[in-house]
């Protein structure tokens, strides 16, 4: 029985044990998952905080560096404005007293002009000419922004410098270094392969005339690393003259770069940073980290481009950096051979550069899995402990342990795991027993402390969420997030309104449950796009709504996990069926008013041609009426000018003056109609040729001066002694304009003098500005007439003896030839005292002698004579006329009426010249003339044929030089002009014998 008792007690015993070990293991098993679930929780929880610092930590450095870089382009901005209306006042540009002497006493030096360091700015020019004058106006306008420019240097320590760059060569620079002094021979800041900085601002590199930051690169005096902020300079007419800008030294920010080592400071730290520029260039890499590069040596660093170094890895890295959004901040892995990092980069919007910060993961997971080694730590020497209480009081105090671990340890332990799983689950409002001051309550607290720490960061999350909600759900466009499956995961109240459901009834479902197959169609053929491009696309898709169909423009574009995986697609779609319509409206309505303006168009170009024929009519027209009148008129005047070199009594001599002077106002007459009508054709032109002034003068004074004396009038002829003789212009239209002008003069004073007056009012280098006054002691001209004074047919209070003297078109002819030539006319009078007649003309020195001096010299060399020469023409008149001249100077004349004639007469006798009418009968000139030039007796092929016309039209002229024409004689004949073009003809041919 005693034995028995005892195998009981040691049954019971020994059950006791079993269950006070298997309480044990449970509690024991129960800590150790309460530590695990508080690790994991600790360690998640510290690893997001420390992510989220990593980028707040990019995001504020890298917008403290772009406000700073922003107040430069500011700056330089400012300055621009201020030059540009520097340029722009016009009151101080043409102060006299700012002369070039005055404002800058430039000194020559191998490369150009510089000014003394006394100065407070340093102003240098290399540009295509000596500064003079021409330039004082760009020196005033640059030279007022010099207390900007040492201003902004000397305020601002990391300004090295401020400076203006003019196109035409200028550039001031503040502080003055002289820093052009030891610049080679032929440097120019203006040449992109001497100095890039300028041509950032240039039109043919910045056409959007933005302010903005230039090229890096490394100061030659010790100031480390230098970028340009610079600026365009316009006038308000739009053109550019100068670039300005700031030159600022990046020492600092660099150094700071440099120094940073991420979370720890020792220096076994090895977090580092890095600038790199849009381009790739490195702006900043730590020297610790060069081998990453391939590099061995600093300096090598600026001539890096950190899109193609030796680690693609880190390239691959760079290239994304680069791409990312200006103002962004992105948090990327990095795996680099000494371990893994976080990379948080962000972009500076106002120099494209782009900061990025690497955080070893070892030393971000090394905190984070300290703080849960702390909490485990708790728990297991809570096990510990427990478990060597429990133990002992199993030896000693069996029961009262069990009954103690049940009340006072397992409950809590319970209650802890408890809220530890609740917390878990989402329910952060579960409340924690934190009394006491063992290890549980120790372990309760930290769990509390978690809770809240969890419960924050997560209403911070439903913070952030709202409002990006609350953006969508107020956005006009539909804004909605798929799966690959095509399930809605997200879409805002806008998009689902034209699905027909609320957002909550869209989620989880597809666009089958809503839309026509057509349409589903269309948008998944449009998902699967973006999927397989991977990348945004835009599309208009159509949808029904209604008994219409709306059209939507769609931005798509795939969504990715942390992992860098696809698993959605994200689309923006904006009704734009309102627009569409607006649009198709507007396009009718410009096809409508182009087919509008075409027609207009053809009805404008009808009247056009119209009237082109009618004034090519009316042209062609006055030209034969002048050729049927300049025929016989050749006669006439041919017959008087014999007459008049006859034996004659003075009465008779006097009748023969009268028919000459006749016929020669005839033919005035005549060219001013015609010069009229080529100026309402827009034929009017001016051919340039070099002529001698003097000649000129002394031909228009030989012409005036028998007029002058008729009417017992002094012809005074003053020009400066100075005056350049051998010019090129237009002789002949500048004498018509001085003898219509002359004439006037004679024509409408009584008594008195007529002046004229010739003078150079420019003395440039190869031009003259020739200015020419005509002055007469005539009763002058009304204020009321000036304005109207070169009106056609106007006359200024004339009697009606006058006024049928001439055609009313003289002064409107011979202002349209000034304005051909360049130049203006005037006039200026006092009524009872006289009037003058102005005008100036630029015209270009002749080098060697000038064709009228030729023209001389061939005038002064006796005439020929004894010449054998066929005259063909059909007018008798004309051609007894000619006949009768010639003979008269000792030539053998043979006549002929047509071109057929004419070329028998060639082939049975020699002659040495040909005087040709162009319009004959059976043959005309110009058949004749052609087959002159192709006859096979070398002898005819090479006779001088000159041109007889009664045309004055000088494209015809032209036409019949292209026959083969030698030269053209325009009817009526003058005797020394015949005399003159047959010596001409002849000079370098000797006549046949």
């Amino acid at each position: 029985m005693y034995r028995l008792s005892n195998q009981i007690r040691a049954a019971v015993a020994g059950i006791l044990l079993l269950a006070i070990l298997a309480f044990l293991w449970h509690s024991i098993a129960s800590l150790t998952s309460l530590g695990t679930t508080i690790n994991k929780v600790y360690v998640e929880s510290a690893v997001q905080q420390a992510e989220d610092f990593i980028r707040r930590v990019a995001e504020e450095q890298s917008k403290r560096y772009d406000t700073l870089f922003r107040h430069y382009l500011k700056q330089v901005a400012t300055q621009a404005a201020a030059l540009s209306h520097f340029y722009d006042d016009e009151a101080r540009l043409d102060d006299p007293r700012l002369t070039v002497a005055a404002l800058l006493p430039l000194r020559y030096e191998n490369w150009g002009y510089s000014n003394s360091l006394e100065e407070s700015v340093s102003v240098s020019y290399w540009g295509d000419s000596r500064p003079d004058e021409t330039l004082r106006r760009e020196l005033v306008a640059t030279s007022y922004l010099d207390p900007v420019l040492v201003a902004t240097q000397a305020d601002d320590p990391l300004v090295t410098a401020a400076w203006v760059i003019t196109r035409s060569g200028f550039g001031r620079y503040a502080p003055n270094t002289d820093p052009g002094r030891d610049w080679p021979r032929g440097f120019d800041l203006r040449n992109p392969e001497h100095d890039p900085v300028y041509s950032v601002a240039v039109p043919e590199f910045n056409p959007e005339k933005r302010v903005r930051y230039g090229g890096l690169y490394m100061d030659s005096a010790g100031k480390g690393v230098i970028v340009s902020a610079v600026a365009p300079v316009y006038r308000s007419d739009g053109r550019f003259v100068a670039a300005t800008g700031v030159d600022i030294a990046l020492s600092d920010m660099r150094r700071e770069i440099l120094n940073f080592t991420g979370f720890s400071h020792s220096k076994d730290a090895t977090g580092f940073a890095f600038l790199v520029a849009a381009d790739g260039q490195a702006i900043a890499f730590p020297p610790s980290r060069l081998h990453v590069l391939g590099l061995s040596r600093t300096e090598q660093l600026l001539d890096l481009n950190l899109l193609s170094t030796s680690n693609a890895q880190f390239s691959d890295l760079v290239r994304r950096v680069i791409a990312g959004e200006p103002q962004s901040v992105t948090l990327e892995h990095l795996q680099l051979p000494e371990g893994n990092y976080y990379v948080a980069h962000s972009n500076m919007p106002s120099t494209g550069w782009t900061l990025g910060l690497a955080y070893p993961e070892d030393e971000v997971l090394r905190g984070s899995e300290a703080i849960g080694a702390t909490a485990n730590r708790a728990v297991h020497d809570t096990i510990l402990r427990v478990g060597g209480v429990a133990v002992l009081g199993f030896v000693l105090f069996g029961a009262l342990i069990t009954l103690f671990l049940r009340y006072r340890l397992l409950r809590p332990l319970e209650r802890i795991n408890a809220s530890a799983r609740r917390i878990a689950s989402g329910d952060l409002h579960t409340a924690i027993d934190t009394s006491g001051r063992d290890e549980l309550a120790t372990l309760a607290g930290n769990l509390s402390i978690m809770r809240d720490a969890v419960g924050e960061t997560l209403d911070k999350l439903r913070d952030s969420e709202q409002r990006l909600q609350s953006i969508i759900d107020n956005a006009t466009a539909a804004i909605y997030v798929k799966d690959l499956t095509g399930c809605y995961l997200l879409i805002n109240s806008h998009g689902s309104r034209f699905l027909g459901a609320s957002p909550e009834e869209v989620i989880g479902r597809r666009d089958d449950d809503f839309l026509p197959p057509v349409v589903v169609e269309q948008i998944k053929y449009n998902d699967r796009r973006v999927i397989s491009a991977a990348a945004p696309l835009q599309f208009e898709e159509s949808m029904p709504s209604g008994d219409t169909t709306r059209t939507f423009l769609s931005i798509k574009f795939p969504l990715r996990d942390h992992r860098g995986e696809l698993y959605g697609v994200c689309g923006i779609s904006t009704d734009i069926t309102d627009r569409k319509r607006t649009e198709q409206e507007l396009q009718q309505h410009r096809t409508h008013l182009s087919e509008m303006v075409e027609e207009r168009t053809r009805e404008l170009s009808m009247a056009r041609e119209r009237a082109e024929a009618a004034s090519r009519a009316k042209t062609s027209f006055l030209a034969n009426m002048s050729h049927e009148i300049r025929t016989p008129m050749n006669g006439v005047l041919s017959l008087a000018q014999l007459l008049e070199q006859s034996e004659l009594s003075g009465k008779d001599r006097h009748y023969v003056k009268l028919i000459l002077n006749a016929g020669r106002a005839l033919m005035t007459l005549l060219n001013d109609i015609l010069d009229y009508s080529k100026i309402e054709a827009g034929q009017l032109s001016v051919v340039p040729a070099a002529f001698s002034l003097e000649r000129l003068v002394r031909d228009i004074e030989g012409l005036m001066q028998p007029l002058a004396e008729q009417k017992g009038l002094s012809l005074q002829i003053a020009h400066a002694g100075d005056l350049h003789d051998r010019l090129v212009g237009d002789s002949s239209r500048l004498r018509q304009v001085m003898l219509n002008l002359v004439g006037n003069a004679i024509k409408f004073t009584d008594s008195g003098s007529v002046t004229l007056r010739l003078a150079d009012v420019s003395r440039g280098r190869d031009t003259v500005r020739l200015r020419v006054e005509v002055t007469d002691t005539g009763p002058g001209i009304a204020a009321e007439d000036r304005d109207h004074i070169f009106e056609r047919f106007f006359r200024a209070g004339i009697d009606s003896e006058r006024a049928r003297s001439g055609s009313g078109l003289g002064l409107s002819i011979s202002k349209r030839i000034v304005e051909l030539m360049g130049g203006q006319i005037g006039v200026s009078s006092v009524p009872g005292e006289g009037s003058c007649f102005h005008f100036e003309v630029d015209l270009s020195r002749a080098a060697g002698e000038s064709a009228d001096s030729q023209g001389a010299a061939a005038a002064s060399v006796p005439a020929l004579s004894n010449l054998r020469i066929l005259v063909a023409d059909d007018d008798r008149i004309s051609r007894f006329a000619c006949r009768s001249l010639l003979e008269q100077a000792g030539h053998h004349i043979t006549t002929a009426r047509d071109g057929s004639e004419a070329l028998h007469a060639l082939e049975a006798a020699d002659f040495d010249l040909v005087l040709m009418d162009v319009h004959m009968p059976v043959m005309d000139g110009l058949e004749a003339t052609r087959r002159i030039r192709r006859h096979a007796d070398e002898h005819i092929r090479n006779l001088p044929v000159l041109a007889l016309t009664a045309s004055v039209m000088n494209d015809e002229h032209e036409r019949y030089l292209e026959t083969g024409i030698t030269a053209v004689l325009a009817k009526p004949l003058s005797i020394d002009e015949l005399n003159r073009t047959i010596h001409n003809a002849l000079q370098e041919r000797q006549p046949a014998r």
